[in-house]
C-alpha cells in the first residue's frame, strides 16, 4: 500500500528530479509497509494466489 506523497516521490525519482538517496530521505518518514516489486514475467508466473481477506 502507498499513498500519493509516496507516489510522487517515486515518480519523481523516476524521471531522475532527483537521487535515489533523496528519494529514500523521504520516503522513510512515511512509515510504508513491506511492499514487493516483481519487474519480470517469470516473476510474476511464480506468484500462487492463497487466499484473500476482508479488511
Amino acid at each position: 500500500m502507498t499513498n500519493d506523497q509516496a507516489i510522487r516521490t517515486v515518480n519523481n525519482y523516476l524521471k531522475g528530479y532527483f537521487s535515489e538517496d533523496v528519494a529514500i530521505k523521504l520516503l522513510l518518514p512515511q512509515k510504508l509497509k513491506d511492499q514487493y516489486l516483481l519487474r519480470t514475467e517469470k516473476a510474476l508466473e511464480l506468484l500462487v494466489f492463497k487466499e484473500a481477506r476482508q479488511a
